[in-house]
């Protein structure tokens, strides 16, 4: 009887291995696991950003503790390998934080994976999700979110045009700071801000870190 392949024990898996969602930090990746379907997501914790994956080597890149964890969760067997083949999991999320160092972080790590692990890609299992960075509230109840300075411009003078009483506009300060409905909308696959990358997509966003 074979002994079952090793997982980081950062990785708080799932049954039927439909999502893997990449998140940014412990409290972020605790936020995601009180809201998940125990079944289709699983939830891979990163503590920080991975290097820059046009400054380092390849060597170095995979000693790095959140792209072996990655690379482990994908496929158990290619802790430092970067063929995954078969994926554990029928899509990866990438979801970080809202602000701009999360955001930072996510294309670094989006680089990574264009860079070494372009057949998750091709195969159309990569997703990027954005986490809304303001919230607007009529008493307790969210009836808005936006996701940059411009946006929640935008959104507070519609709010305003069709809302008499008064809304407050709350920043997040990250994903964990996100209302308990609001992480739920974040697995929907109907996600206003859930985007399925291709190659181009991929391109375009990693442009500003590519030589």
């Amino acid at each position: 009887m074979s002994a079952t392949p090793a997982q980081p024990s950062s990785l708080i898996d799932c049954t039927d291995k439909d999502e893997v969602i990449v998140v940014e930090g412990q409290s972020a990746a605790n936020a995601i696991k009180a809201v998940r379907n125990r079944q289709k997501h699983a939830v891979l914790p990163m503590q920080g950003k991975v290097p820059n994956a046009t400054r380092v080597s390849s060597a170095n890149l995979l000693a790095h503790p959140n792209i072996a964890d990655l690379l482990q969760s994908l496929h158990p067997e290619r802790l430092v390998s970067t063929q995954i083949d078969p994926c554990r999991y029928q899509r990866i999320i990438i979801l970080s934080d809202p602000d701009a160092d999360g955001v930072h972080a996510s294309i670094l790590l989006l680089l990574f994976l264009f860079r070494y692990v372009p057949q998750l890609i091709e195969q159309e299992r990569l997703f990027l999700v954005r986490a809304p960075l303001f919230g607007f509230y009529r008493d307790d109840e969210c009836v808005a979110v936006a996701y940059s300075e411009t946006h929640a411009a935008k959104v507070s003078r519609a709010l305003a045009e069709r809302i008499d009483s008064v809304v407050n506009k709350r920043r997040f300060k990250g994903v964990a700071s996100l209302d308990i409905n609001i992480r739920l909308s974040l697995l929907s696959p109907d996600y206003p801000a859930r985007r399925k990358l291709s190659v181009e997509n991929c391109r375009e966003l990693c442009q500003p870190l590519l030589p």
